[in-house]
């Protein structure tokens, strides 16, 4: 979408809700976090411009450039060969620096439990076999919740069903919330921490989502994409 009218929304929505802590994230493409392992002048956009230009810019909100976290862990597993989403990993880091932000004592990656998957298959080899055949595997990772999680789609009319945090039909990327399920999810912790947060973004919130069980009591998510949203 054109940036002029992305900052223009979430200003905004930050100046209609004084009383939030708005926090804005935009996650750089594996080609800015590894920009050191492409080839010889090949070409691909300074994404690092583009999120210096959107914070300059954005005056209502605060705005955390995970970038050089990112680039700090890039010999890390960040982002999946076979598709084009980032890991739990790479959530996990960004998180972990807006609670920084926000005065909150994050929880390092590596002290949480996962169930492991290693036979997926993205979205760049799902209808492309010679791609395939030419990768191995991606590995999933999932994170185990801290404490058990009710999770639940809400409709515009009201209505409620209840939709797993993880869902272990799946062994691809959509284990993580069951895919994006408009128009609204809301995620239950029973933790008493007093924090209830609203996560809008896009797919790749949905491995995200699940860390903030750790420190909230409720969480609200959406996806504004018109697919999703008008559902």
């Amino acid at each position: 979408q054109d940036s002029g009218y992305s900052l223009a929304a979430m200003e905004a929505f930050a100046a209609s809700h004084p009383d939030l802590n708005t926090v804005v994230t935009i996650v750089p493409n594996a080609v800015t976090v590894h920009a050191d392992k492409l080839p010889e002048n090949a070409p691909a956009r300074n994404q690092e411009k583009d999120l210096e230009y959107l914070q300059e810019k954005l005056t209502g909100a605060t705005f955390v450039d995970v970038t050089r976290t990112l680039k700090r862990h890039n010999s890390n597993y960040l982002y999946y060969k076979t598709d084009h989403h980032w890991t739990p990993r790479a959530a996990c880091y960004t998180l972990n620096d807006i609670l920084e932000t926000m005065g909150i004592d994050p929880k390092p990656y590596d002290s949480y439990s996962f169930q492991i998957h290693t036979d997926f298959y993205g979205s760049a080899a799902s209808n492309n076999p010679a791609f395939r055949s030419a990768h191995k595997p991606d590995t999933l990772e999932v994170m185990v919740p801290i404490t058990p999680v009710k999770g639940y789609r809400v409709y515009w009319d009201g209505r409620e069903e209840e939709a797993p945090l993880i869902n272990n039909g799946f062994s691809n990327y959509m284990i993580f919330l069951g895919g994006t399920l408009g128009p609204w999810r809301r995620f239950e912790t029973g933790l008493d921490s007093g924090r209830r947060c609203l996560v809008i973004g896009d797919s790749f919130s949905n491995c995200f989502v699940p860390f903030l069980t750790t420190y909230y009591e409720v969480i609200h998510v959406t996806d504004i994409r018109p697919d999703y949203y008008d559902r």
